[in-house]
């Protein structure tokens, strides 16, 4: 299989961002894209969710014909009228077959580092595709080209591959910060000829309130919230049968959160903002996006209906997207939507066209109940990629964030209340939005991003910066280990064999054996190091087990090593000049290594022996001349100082062969 690798396209940089805030446009620039570049398949990469998958190839539809875009997932269903592969195997057939020029994919693991590649290298190979040009459109960029930059790198090398284009809001992820990397130090910012829209309602234009004045205790207090999950919450996330029954608490800072504090904050925000606000008979509109576990979701449904009892409570996660309402007094789910489709008592509804974009749905879940209060919540789902407002709907009442413990990449993310209302009919119909927030480091974090995506949109379009210039930093400025670490990297480059993957020579010894073995080791030490195996590079015994001045318990606690162990170190992911010590004027390396077999029986041993080589060239031994100078010794003799250069071989000095040996089972 090819990799259809260009080695002199190895550092061609054809990776470029498409900066613009949250719910700003991105999509609209990259269909203008693939429009423009008709000839070139567009391989778009979405969040991993099949809503934000479906999301976008329903706007791409719009301009491009379904029979022409194929896509890739384990849901046909999904796909509609566009082609469906669930392989790269059916993927090239209808590549073959039917002119395709859009494919839209998941961003998740086994695409980036198994079918991609894959198809890209058999297209590569083939008679029929090989002609076949790609153009990557990768969505989302700053969560998965930070977790999958090895795979990009590759695509970047590929030879059918012409450029790769990402999409973000939040860019810093993606640039090397010291601005050093061939693809990620300077990155190319995308102009597409299309200014920062002047109606876009973002953080900035919220009525911010913020309440870190208050301890969170104050919230739990207030709310009297209980510890136990409720039954019935349990049940509908699926966790009846599992151990843990009760809220996280401040014990869990992470991702995970602090549970009950967040769902006292929020019934705090209701009971004093929202209730004393909002007409309960009157449509209103609301975002409270939830914490990750699914129990925090459906509980935010019983507690919405708490203060709001006629409200819609829409539920975004990964079993749909969900309607709740208060029937009898108690929560049911009323309706769903599957597939595109409203589902209403188990019954789906095909007889009106698919909706694929969230907005669309939630409109189509609160048809006949659109008087009420409407709350939507979710984590992952109501978050990248997916957009809630549209002119039909409108924009949010109101806003409540008491997510503290997400990074800022993901805090910003969130912002769903943003949106761009340049095509909305009637301007007016745009509402003040009031955003209630735990603490002022969120609401600062989403106005941080957008003022940085504005200064980027203004000052960066069409150049090639880093992310230092970007943020008026001057060039990084390398500290002397780093300076170090990197010109000692030279001399991988220098080995006499850089091809040998295996350094380490083996001389396993039983009792019949041990003599002549020893005498193959020294030999063959004596070849590579130019030197005899003697002094402190030959191991001592102790105690019947070979040990040595430089390893011995005092220092690291054991005698002696098992094979196992060593092993451990032969085959583990070290540099080649590991457990050498490097000096000035030298070429030819080698350190002795025993490992027993097991730890009671010293009669049977493997001896190691790592060695390597340099090449004697002027690049070298200055290397070695200016970071392992020879050592010297100053001796007062009569008066007069004399100083004495180190023999490597002397008894007085650690070789560079010196043995370790150390222990444990095999």
């Amino acid at each position: 299989m090819s990799d259809s690798f260009e080695p002199e396209q190895e550092q061609s940089h054809k990776l470029s961002l498409v900066i613009r805030r949250v719910q700003e446009g991105k999509t609209t620039i990259c269909i203008n894209k693939i429009v423009s570049e008709p000839t070139r398949v567009h391989i778009i990469l979405t969040m991993n969710t099949l809503s934000a998958s479906a999301q976008f190839f329903d706007r791409l539809k719009s301009e491009v014909r379904p029979e022409h875009i194929l896509v890739m997932n384990s849901d046909a269903a999904s796909a509609g009228t566009c082609n469906h592969a669930k392989n790269v195997t059916i993927a090239k057939e209808l590549l073959r077959a039917k002119a395709i020029k859009v494919i839209v994919c998941c961003a998740h693991e086994k695409r980036f580092r198994e079918s991609i590649p894959t198809l890209l290298s058999e297209c590569a190979d083939s008679v029929t595709l090989r002609t076949l040009q790609f153009m990557f459109h990768i969505d989302e960029a700053h969560a998965y080209i930070r977790s999958y930059r090895d795979e990009v790198r590759r695509f970047n090398e590929m030879q059918n591959v012409v450029h790769i284009y990402g999409y973000t809001g939040s860019p810093d992820p993606i640039f090397d910060p010291k601005g050093e990397d061939a693809l990620y130090g300077r990155i190319s910012v995308y102009d597409p000829e299309m200014m920062c829209s002047v109606y876009y309602f973002g953080a900035k234009n919220m009525i911010q309130k913020t309440f870190e004045h208050l301890p969170p205790s104050h919230f739990v207090t207030d709310a009297h919230l209980s510890e136990d999950i409720p039954d019935l919450v349990l049940r509908r996330s699926d966790m009846l049968e599992k151990n843990r029954k009760t809220w996280y608490n401040e014990k869990y800072p992470f991702q995970l959160g602090d549970e009950r504090s967040f769902l006292s904050f929020t019934d705090f925000i209701l009971r004093t903002e929202l209730v004393p606000t909002f007409q309960q008979d009157a449509f209103s509109y609301h975002f409270i996006p939830s914490y990750k576990r699914k129990v925090t979701q459906y509980f935010l449904v019983d507690l919405f209906m708490k203060y709001f009892p006629l409200a819609n409570v829409i539920v975004m996660n990964g079993n749909g997207m969900e309607m709740y309402r208060l029937v009898d007094g108690t929560s049911f789910q009323v309706r769903k939507i599957v597939n595109g489709f409203l589902v209403v008592s188990d019954k789906k509804d095909t007889s009106k066209q698919r909706l694929l974009e969230p907005a669309q749905q939630i409109q189509a879940l609160v048809e006949g109940f659109s008087n009420v209060p409407t709350f939507v919540t979710g984590l992952d789902c109501v978050g990248m990629s997916v957009t809630l407002i549209n002119q039909e709907i409108g924009n949010f009442d109101s806003v409540a964030f008491g997510h503290d413990q997400l990074n800022r990449e993901q805090r910003y993310q969130l912002c769903r209340f943003s949106f761009n209302y340049a095509r909305w009919a009637d301007k007016s119909k745009v509402k003040n939005t009031q955003w209630f927030s735990l603490t002022k480091s969120v609401v600062d974090t989403c106005l941080e991003y957008e003022q940085e995506v504005e200064t980027i949109c203004r000052d960066f379009q069409g150049t090639t910066p880093t992310i230092r210039e970007i943020h008026g930093l001057e060039p990084y400025v390398h500290s002397v280990k780093e300076i170090r670490k990197k010109d000692l990297s030279i001399l991988t480059q220098f080995l006499e064999n850089p091809e040998q993957k295996d350094q380490w020579k083996r001389f396993p010894v039983m009792d019949d054996n041990e003599e002549e073995q020893w005498g193959k080791a020294r030999a063959f030490y004596q070849v590579v190091s130019g030197k005899e195996l003697k002094g402190k590079a030959m191991p001592k015994k102790i105690d019947g087990f070979y040990d040595c001045s430089t390893t011995s318990s005092t220092k690291s606690g054991c005698k002696f090593r098992t094979r196992t162990e060593i092993d451990h170190i032969r085959l583990g992911q070290y540099a080649w000049s590991s457990l050498f010590q490097l000096r000035q004027g030298q070429l030819n390396y080698a350190r002795v290594f025993i490992g027993y077999t097991n730890d009671s029986d010293p009669s049977e041993y493997t001896i190691y022996i790592k060695h390597a080589a340099l090449q004697d060239v002027e690049q070298v031994q200055t290397l070695l001349e200016k970071y392992y100078p020879k050592k010297k010794k100053t001796v007062a003799a009569a008066a007069v100082e004399v100083e004495v250069e180190m023999d490597s071989d002397s008894d007085t000095d650690s070789t560079v062969s010196d043995v370790v040996s150390v222990s444990s089972d095999e």
